[in-house]
């Protein structure tokens, strides 16, 4: 096998000496010529052509994977399996036990080694892991299969998120995190146009519909896991398909953000340490908790939330979730470009989640079909900007690698605890009306309403105080290097609202 330690180090190395041409940054606001504006452009098409579409695939799937027991449910995995009680919850909850635990570690690795290795190595495992669910034959069996698929994931998210901040800007990230959102939404579109397919196969080689499920849907992931390893580049330094001019470019735009030096971009413990202590991150990762009991109670459960409203077959009600979900992208790639262009963050997420909770109470009500269904639109509405926009939001406020990956890393792993919460929200005894589910997903997407209102308003406060000097006691006697190396914390830097 190749030395990959010796691989990554000599890529980093490359990195970091091409990285040291970076001239320092003033105080973040310079602008770009007109000629290079235009070559701006250019490079932001060619880095969406060459790293967009894989990056959506791997999502796509990632989630596909991790979320299809949802629609196996309705193809009789709980009675070909024995399941009995809570044991259904159990088995969907128990796979964020160990995606939390490995979030953050995965995160603060992923430089110090290939991030394209890396993530061709976890896809290529989750892929043949999710393919096994397709032949087990007990409850302990789906309990082992979901803990290994869990861990094997953990690291896809935070990583990607981190590694798109290597090619692009903060004003240019939520529309970009916004496409992994859209391969969600697209993901549960499509799981539920291929579960309509895959439910007549149900009794061929003797097997259920929900096995085939498993194994059609895990197989796409292996073969995308291998072809990453010739797609994805390692950073923009190395990218196959960068000219030196672009390549140059990439660390012009950067250096136009207060606190991106050379130095911050390497991994240092001291950032990490810095990161543990910062109260934004923790507030932003609460929110992500809130934030996602609304997300993965949404999109496991919505299966189930349909049917129950009617008397729909198990097709026909994967049929019903597709317009929800191409709802939800369509809204979120619209925001998120509005976002980016404004430089907006706060007033679209806490607005977004206000519609949720609208479309939660809808369902609540429970006052007909019509109501429920039409319901379940108005909550897509706000949900993927809700969940999505904060993403982009807290790294974009982080211009130091290493406390940059902490937080997401820290944002994902809360969110994703609420994976553990959630399938309990939702027990079988209380459809049709789901009040439990329903109620805490109002209580905890209201809260985020407040964490983006305060946040917004903290933002907004802290930068009038930087321009009108008021902070600038905190540099007195400083260097120049040493107030670049400050990151937020420099009375320059401008955080986006």
């Amino acid at each position: 096998m190749p030395n990959t330690d010796k691989v990554a180090t000599a890529d980093v190395d490359a990195e970091s000496a091409f990285a040291d041409k970076i001239p320092p940054s003033i105080d973040g606001t310079s602008l770009a010529a007109p000629s290079e504006r235009l070559e701006e452009k250019a490079l932001l098409r060619k880095l969406d052509i060459n790293l967009i579409p894989i990056i959506m695939i791997l999502y796509l799937f990632s989630f596909l994977d991790r979320v299809n027991i949802g629609n196996a449910k309705l193809y009789g995995l709980e009675k070909d399996l024995g399941l009995t009680g809570n044991q259904y919850q159990v088995c969907v909850s128990i796979l964020f036990v160990t995606y939390c635990l490995f979030e953050v570690p995965s995160n603060l690795i992923i430089k110090k080694v290939k991030p394209d290795r890396y993530i061709a190595f976890i896809a290529t495992s989750w892929g043949i892991t999710a393919t096994l669910t397709g032949i087990v034959q007990s409850y302990s069996g789906l309990i082992a299969v979901r803990l290994a698929l869990g861990a094997l994931e953990a690291g896809l998210f935070p990583g990607l998120v981190t590694y798109l901040t290597m090619f692009y800007s903060r004003n240019q990230l939520a529309v970009r995190v916004g496409y992994l959102f859209i391969a969600s939404a697209i993901a549960g579109a499509m799981g539920g146009i291929i579960a309509y397919g895959i439910g007549f196969m149900d009794g061929i080689q003797g097997m259920g519909a929900w096995r085939w499920l498993m194994i059609i849907e895990g197989i796409p992931s292996v073969l995308v896991g291998i072809s990453v390893v010739f797609i994805l580049p390692t950073n923009s330094s190395t990218a196959p398909f960068l000219t030196e001019s672009e390549k140059s470019l990439i660390l012009r735009i950067r250096a136009r953000e207060t606190g991106q030096t050379a130095s911050a971009q390497k991994f240092h413990w001291a950032d990490v340490r810095d990161g543990f202590s910062d109260w934004q991150i923790w507030l932003f990762s609460l929110s992500s908790f809130t934030n996602d009991i609304m997300f993965y109670g949404f999109s496991t459960f919505l299966p189930s939330i349909i049917k129950s409203l009617g008397r729909w077959t198990a097709p026909q009600t994967q049929a019903l979730t597709v317009p929800v979900y191409a709802l939800g992208t369509g809204v979120y790639l619209v925001v998120a470009q509005l976002s980016d262009r404004q430089g907006q963050r706060g007033i679209y997420a806490a607005a977004f989640a206000f519609i949720s909770v609208i479309g939660y109470c809808m369902l609540i009500a429970n006052k007909g079909a019509a109501v429920s269904y039409a319901g379940t639109f108005v909550v897509a509405t706000g949900l993927y900007v809700t969940v999505g926009l904060p993403l982009a939001w807290l790294p974009g406020n982080k211009p130091r690698y290493a406390k940059r990956a902490l937080s997401s890393g820290m944002q994902l792993m809360f969110g994703n605890m609420a994976g553990i919460v959630m399938p309990f929200l939702y027990p079988t005894k209380d459809a049709p009306k789901y009040r439990m589910g329903y109620g805490v997903s109002i209580a905890c997407v209201s809260v985020s309403v407040c964490f983006f209102v305060f946040l917004t308003v903290y933002y907004k406060r802290v930068n009038r105080r930087r321009a009108e000097g008021n902070e600038d006691w905190k540099i007195e006697g400083m260097t120049e290097e040493a107030i670049q190396e400050m990151g937020d914390k420099s009375p320059r830097y401008v955080y986006q609202i």
